[in-house]
């Protein structure tokens, strides 16, 4: 199944496989996941579903024309008689056509184009394959720094803003995407220029290439609706679910005063910390954070800065059931009803979110590297309720040796 996102700090496909499926996938997040195939059993046979292209594979041993025929002629039948729809299979988001979004007068937001199957072609071939560009009157290959350059640019989300432009990280592209009634189309003066050459099959262009295999991904500014391939698709329980997305919000803690996120901002060339503090400063969110949530009797580590896990990393090993929260932070100057800052600060807990279940060694790693210093060049202790690397493996051996023990992802957002 494919993800109903592009960004590049979720797991945009995966698979499954068990005895039985339903009852063992998590239905929470299945509509906003789009089945590629299902393998099936069917009183035996093994049996493969593709939906994106209405195929039905059967795994058999070889057979005659009148036996395929048959097979062919019972399966048609079978599904037009089909009286009940799979529970399980419903769950996914459902198909719907792009010229039923456009009719919602719903537009695209964000393009996501996967280079990956041609970049293993083109650079983990055999060689016989390349890409050519038209150089001004004369075509030549490509360059290895060009080839790089060209898959490093298409691994990033493409925004498109209000008057239809593409952007990449702010810079107006010279492209642009076209939706029809059934599918989208790319158009780039760049692409039409690069031309590839793969060994056994004519020479054919990017922009060619992209728009016969569609690996094109669309977001729209409607986030239940989404473009995969030649296909869109529909959560359609999104709205439903709204209760429950908004019961994670808690709204206890006092931000009342936060100004800062460290602390307060400073002349520019001024050091932003002064050497002689031991806490972060009253009005930052990060000491609030160690105030309101960070209590004693656990364990606060501060892994702000360089190669971060989260901004405060907080043990409970004495708790019922012993805990482990990685904690991210992100202060803004005024209330938003943007998304812009909640997208950056929930990009950060994706990307983490694997650390919580980080090993010993993983931790102790961290704690020789950075955790046995001060923060920056202040008197502030990175890790407190703790002394030494003993203090920090026993709290970590009682919450990873507890089968119960509960690993937490908190966004601290005064913002929202």
């Amino acid at each position: 199944m494919n993800n109903m996102a592009i960004s590049n700090a979720v797991i945009r496909s995966r698979s499954y496989e068990a005895f039985k499926l339903n009852g063992l996938l998590a239905s929470n997040s299945s509509s906003r996941s789009i089945p590629q195939n299902f393998r099936i059993r069917v009183q035996g046979d093994t049996i493969t579903l593709t939906p994106n292209s209405s195929r039905v594979t059967f795994r058999d041993k070889k057979t005659g024309i009148e036996e395929f025929s048959n097979w062919v002629i019972f399966t048609i039948e079978e599904i037009n008689n089909l009286a009940n729809a799979s529970k399980f299979i419903s769950e996914f988001a459902a198909p719907i056509t792009l010229s039923e979004i456009l009719k919602k007068k719903i537009d695209p937001t964000a393009i996501f184009i996967n280079l990956d199957e041609l970049d293993e072609i083109i650079r983990g071939g055999d060689g016989g394959s390349k890409l050519r560009i038209t150089d001004g009157s004369t075509e030549r290959d490509c360059t290895p720094e060009e080839i790089s350059r060209l898959f490093n640019l298409f691994k990033c989300s493409i925004s498109v803003n209000k008057a239809k432009q593409l952007q990449l990280k702010g810079t107006e592209l010279p492209a642009k995407l076209t939706l029809n009634k059934k599918q989208a189309t790319f158009h780039s003066g760049i692409c039409d220029k690069i031309s590839i050459e793969i060994k056994g099959e004519p020479p054919i262009s990017l922009s060619k290439y992209i728009n016969n295999t569609k690996p094109i991904s669309i977001m729209f500014n409607s986030p239940e609706y989404a473009y995969f391939g030649r296909s869109c698709f529909q959560d359609k329980r999104l709205i439903p679910s709204l209760t429950s997305i908004l019961s994670i919000f808690d709204e206890k803690y006092d931000f009342t005063g936060v100004n800062s996120e460290k602390e307060k901002q400073h002349k520019k060339g001024v050091k932003p910390f002064p050497d002689h503090i031991s806490e972060f400063p009253v009005a930052s969110l990060f000491r609030k954070i160690e105030d309101n949530y960070c209590k004693v009797p656990g364990i606060t580590i501060c892994d702000d800065m360089n190669d971060e896990w989260a901004d405060h990393i907080y043990l409970e090993p004495d708790s019922n059931p012993p805990a482990i929260t990685f904690i991210h932070a992100k202060f803004t100057r005024k209330d938003s009803h943007g998304a812009s800052s909640f997208h950056e600060v929930v990009a950060q807990g994706l990307k983490n979110i694997g650390r919580v279940f980080s090993t010993l060694e993983d931790f102790k790693e961290k704690h020789d590297r950075d955790w046995n210093k001060n923060y920056e060049n202040t008197k502030i202790s990175r890790v407190r309720g703790g002394k030494v690397w003993n203090d920090l493996e026993k709290a970590l051996t009682k919450i990873f040796e507890n089968q119960n023990s509960t690993r937490k992802i908190v966004l601290a957002t005064p913002f929202i």
